[in-house]
C-alpha cells in the first residue's frame, strides 16, 4: 500500500472481549481487578492467610458531567462559571501541594499550559452550541502525586476514545474533604463540528477510565485499606456508604442480619452492627432481637440533614466573616424550601457552591429584618450572576404556562378540544413549521409526565382544563429551583445613594413604605434613603418641598441615564438613539443586552437609529432577529417573527 493520502486510514481500537472467545465485553477497570485477585490468590497461597484479607478492589472515582446549552444565552454565562471554579476556597493548603496557585486563587490550567487564559478560552467558546461541564473526584485524590497530570491523562484518554482533539480548561478544587476537578469542555471538535459525546460513554465510560487511571498509579484497593474507610464511617453523623448497605438490606425499615452475608462481604458485618448500634444513640434505630435492627422512619432523610448541617454552618460563618458582621447572639435562619413564607428581601453577603458533586448551591443574605439567611437554592445554575452586594429578593417558586400552552388551549378550545400540526397550520397559516413542532414536543414532554394524551391518529385530546395541567407540569419542572431568586439591584446600597438613574432604593422611596422592625440591612437600607433624597435634592430632580418620589421623578431618572449611556453607545453602533415612546408601537432588530444604572435593557437597531427597550429573558431566543412590541406605559407586549393571527392574550 502506497503511503498517499488517498489511501491513508486511521486504525481505532474497538471493543476489548474477554480471552476466552465467548465475546463478552471487558472493561479495563474489569481487567484490572481480575489481574489483582490472581495476584492476591498468589498470596494468599505463599503467606497461609485468608483469601478475604488479600482480595483487591478497584478504585473509586465519581464523574458528574452537565450538558450546558450555550448559543443564544447570555455569553456572561461562560465568564461566571469560570469565575465560579477559580474562586478563592479553589486553592490547594500550602502544606497539601506545591503546585498551589498564587494569592490563594485556583489558577486554571489546560492541555499543555499550568497557568491557562480564561480569557481566550472564553472568547473561543462563544459561538459554540453547548459546552460540558465535568466534575472528576477520586475517592483518593489526596494520595494522587499530581492531580493536573492526572485530569491530563483522563482527557487524552478522552481524545483517544471520541477520536479528536478536546479544547478544555480546568481547575483542581482542594476546599473539601474530597479534593477534584471541574473540567469546562467545549463543544465542538477539532474539525468545528458539534461534539456529540455518546450516553453510554457520560454513564458508564468517563467514570472507568477515571478509575482504571487511578487504581494504575495507586494500585487496586486491599481490604484493609477498605475496611479502615468504612471504620472512619461507623461514627459520622451523615449518609455514609454503610448506611447505603443497610438502606438496600432494609426490608420495612427492619435490618435482618441474622440471614448470612453473600460470599465475600462477611468481613463488613462487624461494621454495620456498629453502625446501627451509633444509629440507636442518635434515636435512628432500634434493636428488636437479637440481629434485628428498625430503622426510624425517614432516618436516611435525617443523616443527610446532619450531613448538610456542618456545611451549612461553615457557608454562614464564613460569609458574616467577610462581610465584617459581628453576629454574637443574632438570629439567623435555614431556608430550604419556602413553600410556607413569603418572598425575602437582603443583601447578598456570599453565593457558591455547597456541593459540587451533588450540584447545590445556596446564598447567604442580610435581611430587612436584620436576619442573616442561609437559603438552599438547589442547582448552581440558579446563582449565575449572582455576586456579594447584590440586592435581591428570595420567593417560593411560582410555576407558570407557557406561551406554547396558551397557543394550544386556543387553537383546540375553535377545533372540538383537539389539537395537532395540520391544525395548527389552518389555523395560523403564517405559522413557520418549526414554530408548529416546538407546539407539540410541548405536548410530547407533557405526555411523559402523565398530563397530556395523543390519539392513535396522531392528534392530540386536549381538555378544558388543559392550562391547570400545564401548570402542574411547571411545578414538577421546577423540582429542582428551590426558590424564585430575583436579582433587584446590581449596585450596592452606597453606589445607588449617588447613582444618576432609576435604582432599588428610588423605588422603595417611591412607595414610601415604612420599617418599624427595621435591623440590620433594614437600619442601612433607612440612612441610604435619607443620602439619596438629599443627592437628588442637589441635582434638582427633587425640590426641599416634594414629600415623595413619584413616577414622573424615576422616569426622569431613567431618562438621564439613557440618554447618557446611549452617547457611547450610538459610537459604537454608527446611528443616533432614539428614545422609545411611552405608547405606540416599536420594532428593530434585537442585537445584544446592556445593562445601565436603571437595570437590562435591549438594544433595537433600525437601518437608521437605535432604541432602548425593558429586556426579558424570552428575547435572547430572537437575538438577531427582527422583533416589535405594543407599548401601554409600563407594559409591554412583544411580538416576535411574523404576525400570528391569533388572540392568546
Amino acid at each position: 500500500m502506497s503511503g498517499s493520502e488517498d489511501t491513508a486510514f486511521r486504525i481505532r481500537l474497538g471493543r476489548i472481549y474477554a480471552p476466552d472467545g465467548s465475546k463478552k465485553f471487558t472493561s479495563l477497570a474489569g481487567q484490572i481487578r481480575r489481574r489483582a485477585n490472581r495476584i492476591g490468590r498468589g498470596r494468599v497461597r505463599s503467606t497461609g492467610h485468608s483469601k478475604t484479607a488479600t482480595s483487591y478492589f478497584s478504585r473509586r472515582v465519581i464523574v458528574k458531567v452537565n450538558l450546558v446549552k450555550v448559543q443564544g444565552r447570555d455569553a456572561r454565562l461562560i465568564r461566571h462559571h469560570l469565575d465560579y471554579i477559580q474562586r478563592d476556597s479553589a486553592a490547594p493548603d500550602k502544606d497539601l501541594k506545591e503546585d498551589a496557585p498564587e494569592h490563594g486563587q485556583g489558577g486554571l490550567f489546560d492541555a499543555e499550559m499550568d497557568r491557562a487564559d480564561g480569557e481566550a478560552f472564553e472568547q473561543r467558546a462563544q459561538e459554540d452550541r453547548h459546552q460540558f461541564r465535568i466534575i472528576v473526584s477520586p475517592e483518593d485524590s489526596r494520595q494522587l502525586t499530581d492531580m493536573r497530570a492526572f485530569t491530563r491523562d483522563v482527557m487524552r484518554q478522552m481524545e483517544n476514545d471520541l477520536g479528536t482533539k478536546l479544547d478544555w480548561v480546568a481547575v483542581n478544587h482542594y476546599d473539601t474533604a474530597t479534593p477534584h476537578t471541574h473540567i469546562v469542555l467545549r463543544g465542538v471538535k477539532d474539525n468545528g463540528h458539534n461534539l456529540i459525546i455518546p450516553r453510554e460513554y457520560i454513564s458508564y465510560g468517563m467514570r472507568e477510565l477515571a478509575e482504571r487511571l487511578v487504581t494504575i498509579e495507586l494500585g487496586p484497593m486491599n481490604v484493609r485499606e477498605a475496611g479502615i474507610k468504612l471504620a472512619r464511617q461507623v461514627t459520622q453523623e451523615r449518609f455514609t456508604g454503610l448506611d447505603r448497605g443497610l438502606y438496600k438490606m432494609a426490608s420495612d425499615n427492619v435490618v435482618d442480619l441474622t440471614k448470612r452475608p453473600s460470599r465475600g462481604t462477611e468481613w463488613t458485618r462487624r461494621l454495620d452492627i456498629a453502625r446501627l448500634k451509633h444509629l440507636s444513640r442518635l434515636s435512628l434505630a432500634e434493636k428488636l432481637s437479637g440481629s434485628k435492627w428498625k430503622l426510624s422512619n425517614n432516618w436516611d432523610r435525617t443523616l443527610r440533614d446532619l450531613g448538610e448541617r456542618g456545611d451549612i454552618i461553615k457557608a454562614r460563618h464564613k460569609a458574616l466573616k467577610q462581610a465584617g458582621l459581628d453576629n454574637d447572639g443574632a438570629s439567623w435562619g435555614n431556608i430550604k424550601y419556602q413553600d410556607e413564607m413569603g418572598s425575602v428581601t437582603g443583601r447578598v453577603l456570599s453565593a457558591g457552591v455547597i456541593d459540587d458533586v451533588n450540584d447545590r448551591a445556596y446564598v447567604v443574605i442580610d435581611t430587612m429584618g436584620g436576619d442573616q439567611l442561609y437559603v438552599d437554592v438547589g442547582k448552581s445554575r440558579n446563582i449565575d450572576g449572582i455576586t456579594n452586594d447584590n440586592i435581591i429578593e428570595v420567593a417560593p417558586p411560582t410555576p407558570q404556562p407557557k406561551q406554547a400552552d396558551k397557543v394550544i388551549a386556543a387553537i383546540a378550545a375553535k377545533n372540538g378540544g383537539l389539537f395537532s400540526a395540520d391544525i395548527h397550520a389552518k389555523a395560523d397559516p403564517a405559522a413557520r413549521q418549526s414554530y408548529i413542532e416546538a407546539h407539540i414536543r410541548r405536548l410530547e414532554a407533557m405526555r411523559r409526565a402523565g398530563l397530556a394524551a395523543r390519539n392513535k391518529n396522531g392528534s392530540w385530546q386536549i381538555p378544558a382544563g388543559h392550562m391547570d395541567k400545564a401548570v402542574q407540569y411547571e411545578a414538577k419542572r421546577l423540582h429542582h429551583n428551590r426558590v424564585r431568586l430575583q436579582i433587584l439591584s446590581r449596585l450596592g446600597l452606597q453606589d445607588m445613594t449617588t447613582a444618576m438613574g432609576k435604582t432599588w432604593l428610588d423605588t422603595k422611596l417611591q412607595s414610601g413604605e415604612n420599617y418599624p422592625d427595621a435591623k440590620g440591612f433594614g437600619q442601612s437600607v433607612i440612612d441610604a434613603q435619607m443620602t439619596r433624597r438629599q443627592y437628588l435634592v442637589k441635582q434638582g430632580i427633587l425640590t426641599k418641598e416634594d414629600g415623595e418620589i413619584t413616577g414622573q421623578h424615576l422616569d426622569d431618572l431613567e431618562r438621564r441615564d439613557l440618554e447618557r449611556f446611549s452617547k457611547k453607545l450610538s459610537s459604537e453602533i454608527g446611528n443616533p438613539y432614539e428614545p422609545r415612546p411611552e405608547f405606540g408601537r416599536v420594532s428593530g432588530t434585537y442585537t445584544k443586552s446592556i445593562e445601565t444604572i436603571s437595570g437590562k435593557y435591549a438594544v433595537l437597531e433600525r437601518s437608521h437609529e437605535f432604541t432602548l427597550v425593558p429586556w426579558r429573558e424570552t428575547l435572547e431566543q430572537q437575538r438577531g432577529k427582527s422583533i416589535s412590541a405594543n407599548i401601554r406605559s409600563q407594559s409591554i407586549n412583544w411580538q416576535f417573527g411574523k404576525q400570528r393571527g391569533l388572540d392568546v392574550s
